[in-house]
């Protein structure tokens, strides 16, 4: 966690917020292990990271944990949700209202409200092993936009609907593909 001062805009480390993997987390996501002090532990993999427009609610996909983790940054607290398998992009909506977590081996979005913590909707966004990864939401239209890294597509969701919009290409016409990744 870091403190931003507005006036100079340098930021002060100021601590650590544990998203240890819930305990829904699937029993065989049991890598990397992490041994300290004699005990192993096992990590959630927390991938991608979006913050709501407002800075209260931090959004982490958990890549290991098959959750997502809904944090407050005021108080810290941490609630989680399960997602699709692989979570690995996080988006918040521009009205702070819904996260978008993608599912690397689904080809899928979860939908989540952030006040419930609740999965409200899937969007397919490409087929089994697309590897949705990373998603982008613009701060003005209500869309987002998700790479589909093993298909060489970025997917189109409008966010006010919460459905897929289109798809569009970066297929190359010779050559190795493009593997669109942000």
């Amino acid at each position: 966690v870091f403190k931003l001062n507005r006036r100079t805009g340098r930021a002060k480390r100021a601590g650590v917020i544990a998203v240890p993997p819930p305990a829904t987390a699937p029993a065989e996501q049991n890598f990397p292990p992490k041994i300290l002090g004699g005990k192993t532990f096992y990590g959630s993999w927390p991938l991608d990271l979006a913050v709501s427009p407002n800075g209260k609610t931090l959004l982490a996909a958990l890549n290991l944990a098959d959750a997502a983790a809904i944090v407050n940054t005021k108080t810290r607290a941490v609630r989680y949700v399960p997602v699709g398998h692989y979570p690995y992009g996080a988006g918040i909506t521009s009205n702070g209202s819904y996260g978008l977590v993608t599912s690397e081996t689904e080809g899928s979005v979860s939908v989540i409200k952030l006040a419930s913590g609740t999965v409200v909707k899937t969007i397919t966004v490409g087929p089994h092993l697309a590897n949705s990864s990373a998603i982008a939401i613009d701060p003005k239209a209500p869309l987002a936009f998700v790479a589909n890294s093993n298909e060489d597509t970025i997917a189109a969701i409008n966010t006010k609907r919460m459905r897929l919009q289109g798809m569009l290409s970066v297929v190359r016409a010779q050559g190795n593909g493009t593997i669109p990744t942000a």
